[in-house]
């Protein structure tokens, strides 16, 4: 491959979008703090994107070369997304703390040949020692990293269009506007992000609002001095403005979307009855970016409802038993493979299809997620859902929050526990309200009282981890505090 002319960019669809709201809006606000003060304009990114480029070539990055970006959400970041388009440098974007930055046996496996960190907007870039990846089939333009909950991040390949082909979805099923401004609370490494508000930037030049934290009072402030009208966040944002005293609107605020994790219909129905906005149940993964989205006028209304199909996806059922089933989702916006192949790959994600492990249910046309396969409890040749479960300490005034999982028991069935926030009523209380509405087989064995659920920046929570910290930590106390474990557990 030969050494990148940072003056002769590659063209494809992304750039060719980047270059029409250039052209149209150069001199229009792009990336604005929480008091609506511009930080860059249009033109500004594109300065950002022309000196990143040359900090490339004077390192002598090539095309396929991948770099590890590590970066919050800062006003520079969708510049060095810009640069790496035109240079043809494969970018892997992670948040600052990305814990295998520093783990030279995962580095090596990935072949990252060069660490770019960016900080308050000062750029850094270096090589590393690693020999380079050498690609099979089309170079990627992004490897977008897993969650890795269950042990270390996977990394997923995608071409420039199939990025395209994600922000396409974002513009046109959430019907975007490019006069709109998203609240920027989620990270732009996370694949939600990136496809919600760093591609709406780069295609429609629709400004983005940064947050110092993802705090209720800051949220509420960034929508009234930012003046967001679209606010793309996870149900522990949601379910903190809801509750939060004090906070009397939103201010131009026109749409909100929850994803990252199931969305609690109580908490949709308390945000829409106190700020008048409902908020819109939004699936996606990282494999494929978004997969459906719920615009129905009572959107939020029912758990586990995440609406319609996206733009140009192709969703196939597979049924597992019962109404549940598992899916394919086949499409444009489907990443190549993931990077490097591991045995049992092609399973999940091969030629344009993923397989993701959630159990889904389609009920009058909408999409309903019903857990994941891997969470499923198995006690003497039934299935239990931990979902149901969930729903019956909630519905039964049990808890403000639960999480049900199974633990092992040695040679003996699983053990059903819920871990439980807000729990006043005695154990035995507890089962005999759930038991209106679950069969014996299925009341939670242990009642485990925590003062928090611990979740992952993008709001989920590991069941098999926590099935773990149970075994880890379990003392005769009533109530253990688990948030403490957060790093520990969710990284």
């Amino acid at each position: 491959m030969d050494s990148l002319d940072c003056n002769s960019p590659r063209q494809d669809a992304l750039l060719a979008d980047w270059q029409l709201v250039l052209h149209r809006r150069a001199d229009e606000a792009a990336i604005l703090n929480d008091d609506g003060r511009a930080l860059r304009t249009i033109a500004q990114i594109e300065e950002d994107a022309v000196a990143f480029a040359t900090q490339f070539a004077k390192l002598n990055l090539i095309q396929g070369n991948i770099l590890l970006f590590l970066a919050a959400n800062d006003p520079a970041w969708p510049g060095v997304l810009l640069a790496a388009l035109r240079t043809g440098v494969t970018l892997m974007p992670a948040e600052p703390d990305f814990r295998c930055a520093d783990d030279i046996d995962w580095l090596e496996t990935m072949g990252v040949a060069a660490i770019a960190k960016l900080d308050d907007s000062q750029f850094s870039l270096q090589r590393t020692n690693i020999l380079p990846c050498q690609w099979e089939g089309d170079v990627p333009a992004m490897l977008k990293l897993t969650s890795g909950t269950t042990g270390k991040p996977r990394a997923v390949r995608f071409t420039s269009m199939q990025l395209w082909h994600d922000g396409d979805r974002i513009l046109h099923d959430m019907a975007l506007l490019p006069g709109d401004r998203n609240l920027a609370a989620i990270a732009f490494a996370h694949s939600y992000g990136l496809g919600n508000l760093v591609l709406p930037l780069l295609m429609q030049g629709i400004a983005l609002v940064l947050v110092p934290n993802p705090l209720p009072h800051t949220l509420a402030h960034a929508c009234t001095s930012g003046a967001a009208t679209v606010f793309a966040g996870v149900p522990l944002m949601f379910r903190a403005l809801a509750q939060s005293p004090g906070i009397k609107n939103l201010g131009s605020l026109r749409l909100c979307i929850s994803a990252g994790a199931p969305l609690d219909s109580e908490v949709a129905k308390e945000f829409e009855a106190r700020y008048k906005l409902a908020i819109h149940p939004f699936y996606g993964s990282s494999e494929c970016g978004g997969i459906s989205y719920d615009s129905a006028s009572d959107c939020g209304t029912v758990t586990g409802r995440v609406g319609s199909v996206m733009r140009h996806n192709t969703l196939t059922l597979q049924p597992v038993e019962g109404d549940l089933a598992h899916c394919q989702i086949a499409g444009p916006g489907v990443g190549d493979a993931y990077h490097p192949s591991q045995p049992g790959d092609e399973e999940v994600l091969h030629g344009g299809v993923f397989c993701p492990a959630d159990l889904v249910e389609f009920i009058d046309g909408a999409l309903h997620l019903r857990g994941r396969r891997d969470d499923l409890i198995n006690r003497a040749g039934r299935k239990i859902h931990p979902a149901e479960v969930e729903t019956a300490l909630l519905r039964a005034g049990c808890a403000k929050e639960a999480v049900v999982f199974g633990v092992k028991n040695g040679s003996r069935e699983p053990l059903i526990v819920a871990a439980v926030v807000g729990a006043i009523l005695e154990d035995q209380l507890i089962r005999r309200h759930c038991a209106a509405s679950l069969p014996a087989w299925m009341l939670p064995e242990r009642i485990w009282r925590v003062e928090s659920i611990p979740a992952n920046s993008r709001g989920k929570t590991s069941r098999k981890l926590l099935a773990a910290l149970w075994l880890d930590t379990f003392t005769n106390k009533s109530t253990i505090n688990i948030s403490t474990c957060k790093n520990k557990v969710f990284m």
